[in-house]
C-alpha cells in the first residue's frame, strides 16, 4: 500500500503587533476567531480548519493507528490488567442511607449507589456507562438533595467542558425533564431541596457567577446571586459540612474571599472577610463558631483560626491550631461528632497526618461526609484538597475522649506554600475518591 502524503497547512499573510514587536504568523488562520461559539457547538467550526483538522486525522489513522492497532490493543490490556477495575469507594452514611459510587470491571464510568442503613439491598442512583453511550461523556458529578428523593448530576457531551444537569427522581430512576445548560458542574442544594445553586462561565470558559434555580421555573428566570468582577477571579459554591450555609468562594492563585448564605433562606450574600492580596481562607462551621484555615498574618504554612458567626472579619478572627512553621496544614473537617474511642489519635500516611480532636453529636442531628460519595474529587479552591493525596488505610488504638468540637487537622511537614491551580478541566473518566477521613477508620 503507498504511503500518503502527509498534509500541508497553507500559509497565509498575516501579521500582528504586540508591545511594539510584529511578529509573522502564517498559519494563524487555523486558530478559529469564533472559538468559543465552537466549544459549544462544534459544527460551527470554518470549513477550511475543519478540512485541514481531517485531513491530518485520516494521515494519522492510515499511517499510525490501524497499521499499530494490535500493538496498541496489547499495550491497552497491559496497562488495564494492573488497574483494580472492580473499585468502590467507603460508603458515606447520610440520614437513612449510605451513599458511594463503585466501578465495575470492564466500564469505563462510576456506578452511584445507595444503601438503606437499616439493611437493605443496594439501589442504583445513576449509571454513567448507561448515560454515556457511543459518544464523549464527561462526569462532573452528582449531588442527592437533603429530602434524599432528588439527585442533580452533570455531564459533557461534547468535549466543550459545558455541562448539562438533569435532575433524577430517585424513587422513579427516571430525569424529570428539567434542565440546566452551559453550567461549570459546581451543584449545590438549598436545605429545603426547593432550589440549587450552582455556576456558570464567562466568554473565557471562566466560572465567574453563581445563580440559585427553583425547581419547577425556567433557567432564564434563575436569580443572580453572585456575579465576579474581577477578570482574575475564579468562582466556586460549595456548602459547610454541616449544611447550614452555601459557601461562594472567589479566588484567584494567592487570594480568597468567602461570602455566605443561609442554605435555609434565600438572603443575599454575606462577606466573611474581604480580600486581601496574598491571604486565602477557607471556611467551616459547627454551633455557631466558623473554622477557618488561612495563612493570615504571615502563616506562611497556615493555621486554623475561629470567628463567630455575628463578627467574622480577620479582627475577630483568634487562633485555634496557630501557625507551626515547617508544618504545613493542608485542609480540615470540622466534625459533628467523634467517637470518644477514636479520640485525640494520630493517624499518619507517608508525609499526610491527620489529628483529632472529639466533640459529641447534638441530639437528633446528621452528619453528611466531606464530600458525597456522588460527587468527583473537585476543588474550588486554589488550594489542593487533602482528600486527593494518595494514602493507605490506618488503624490506629482508641485512646480517651474530650468534649471538645470535633476537628481533623491534615498536615504535612514541609517548608513550601501549598500549591495553587486554577481550575483545571475535567477528565472524561471521573473515578471515585474516598472522603478524607476514612484513612482514620
Amino acid at each position: 500500500m503507498p504511503k500518503l502524503t502527509p498534509p500541508v497547512a497553507d500559509k497565509r499573510q498575516h501579521a500582528a503587533t504586540v508591545h511594539g514587536i510584529t511578529r509573522q504568523d502564517p498559519y494563524d488562520w487555523l486558530r478559529a476567531e469564533n472559538w468559543q461559539e465552537v466549544m459549544q457547538a462544534p459544527e460551527t467550526l470554518p470549513a477550511d480548519i475543519r478540512a485541514y483538522l481531517e485531513a491530518e486525522n485520516a494521515y494519522f489513522q492510515a499511517e499510525f493507528e490501524t497499521p499499530q492497532a494490535a500493538l496498541t490493543e496489547t499495550i491497552y490490556r497491559e496497562i488495564r490488567g494492573r488497574i483494580k477495575e472492580d473499585d468502590s469507594g467507603i460508603p458515606s452514611p447520610d440520614g437513612p442511607w449510605a451513599y458511594n459510587s463503585r466501578m465495575e470491571e470492564g466500564k469505563q464510568y462510576p456506578i452511584l449507589v445507595r444503601t438503606p442503613r437499616a439493611g437493605g439491598a443496594e439501589e442504583v442512583l445513576l449509571d454513567c456507562n448507561i448515560e454515556a453511550g457511543e459518544g464523549y461523556f464527561g462526569f462532573a458529578g452528582g449531588e442527592h438533595d437533603p429530602t434524599h428523593r432528588w439527585l442533580a448530576w452533570a455531564a459533557d457531551r461534547q468535549g466543550s467542558e459545558f455541562y448539562t444537569l438533569d435532575i433524577r427522581d430517585t424513587t422513579t430512576g427516571k430525569d424529570t425533564g428539567e434542565r440546566l445548560l452551559n453550567i461549570s458542574g459546581d451543584i449545590v442544594w438549598s436545605a429545603d431541596s426547593k432550589a440549587l445553586y450552582y455556576t456558570e462561565f464567562d466568554d473565557n470558559h471562566r466560572p465567574y457567577r453563581v445563580r440559585r434555580h427553583v425547581l419547577g421555573t425556567a433557567q432564564s428566570a434563575d436569580t443572580i446571586v453572585y456575579e465576579e468582577k474581577d477578570p482574575g477571579f475564579f468562582v466556586g459554591v460549595g456548602k459547610t459540612q454541616d449544611e447550614k450555609y452555601i459557601l461562594v468562594d472567589a479566588h484567584d492563585h494567592q487570594t480568597s474571599e468567602v461570602w455566605l448564605i443561609d442554605a435555609a433562606g434565600e438572603g443575599s450574600p454575606r462577606l466573611v472577610a474581604p480580600r486581601l492580596t496574598d491571604r486565602e481562607y477557607d471556611v467551616e462551621h459547627r454551633n455557631g463558631t466558623f473554622f477557618m484555615l488561612t495563612n493570615a498574618g504571615d502563616a506562611e504554612d497556615f493555621k486554623i483560626v475561629t470567628a463567630q458567626v455575628d463578627a467574622t472579619d480577620a479582627a475577630n478572627w483568634r487562633d485555634l491550631v496557630p501557625h507551626t512553621p515547617g508544618v504545613l496544614i493542608l485542609d480540615i473537617i470540622v466534625l459533628a461528632t467523634w467517637s470518644g474511642s477514636n479520640a485525640s489519635r494520630a493517624c499518619r500516611a507517608s508525609f499526610r497526618a491527620t489529628f483529632a480532636l472529639t466533640g459529641k453529636r447534638p441530639s437528633g442531628s446528621t452528619k453528611k461526609p466531606i464530600r458525597s460519595a456522588c460527587r468527583p474529587a473537585t476543588s474550588s479552591t486554589p488550594r489542593p484538597s487533602a482528600s486527593s493525596i494518595p494514602r493507605p488505610p490506618l488503624r490506629r488504638a482508641p485512646t480517651t475522649s474530650t468534649s471538645r468540637p470535633a476537628l481533623a487537622l491534615c498536615s504535612r511537614s514541609s517548608r513550601s506554600r501549598p500549591a495553587t491551580t486554577l481550575p483545571t478541566t475535567r477528565p472524561a473518566v471521573s473515578l471515585p475518591k474516598r472522603p478524607m477521613a476514612s484513612a482514620c477508620r
